[in-house]
C-alpha cells in the first residue's frame, strides 16, 4: 500500500512507504525486526552513523515522531543491537517482531513498546502481543 501526503502543493511519499520499502527488501522467510526510539533522543543521521559497523541492518527511517530501524536476523540479535544503541547514544529503544502485520498495525505496536521502555525505565523492551497489546492488558484486566 503506498501512502502519501500533501506538503506544499505536491503529494509525496511518507514514513510509512520507507518502512515498507526497508521491510520489503529485508526478504520474504527472513526473520525481520524493527528497533524504536524517539526523535526527542536521537536523529536518523546520529543513529545511521552508530549503527555503520552493525550487520543485517536494512535501512534507517523517521515515522511520525519515531526512528525505526530495519533489520533481521534473530531475537537475541535484535536485543544486542538495541543494547549497542543504548551504550552509543542513550536512547531507550522498544524492539517489534514483524510478523506480517500491516504498516498501520506495526507503527501502533512499535509505538507501545516504545511507551513501555519509557514508562519502566529500561534500555530495552522485547514488545510481546500476547501481553503487552491493549487487547491482551484489556482481556487481563477484565479477567480479574
Amino acid at each position: 500500500m503506498e501512502h502519501s501526503t500533501l506538503i506544499q502543493g505536491k503529494y509525496t511519499g511518507t514514513g510509512y512507504d520507507d518502512l515498507d520499502f526497508y521491510i520489503d527488501g529485508a526478504g520474504k522467510g527472513t526473520e525481520i525486526y524493527v528497533l524504536v526510539t524517539s526523535i526527542e533522543s536521537c536523529s536518523v543521521q546520529k543513529l545511521k552513523e552508530k549503527t555503520a559497523d552493525l550487520d543485517k541492518i536494512r535501512g534507517i527511517c523517521q515515522l511520525n515522531g519515531t526512528i525505526d530501524l530495519v533489520m533481521t536476523g534473530g531475537e537475541d540479535y535484535a536485543i544486542e543491537v538495541a543494547k549497542k544503541i543504548y551504550m552509543r547514544t542513550g536512547s531507550q529503544i522498544g524492539i517489534v517482531k514483524h510478523e506480517g502485520q500491516d504498516t498501520a498495525n506495526l507503527y501502533l505496536d512499535l509505538r507501545e513498546a516504545l511507551g513501555i521502555v519509557r514508562r519502566e525505565g529500561k534500555m530495552y523492551h522485547l514488545y510481546n502481543p500476547k501481553k503487552d497489546s491493549l487487547e491482551a492488558r484489556i482481556e487481563a484486566d477484565l479477567s480479574e
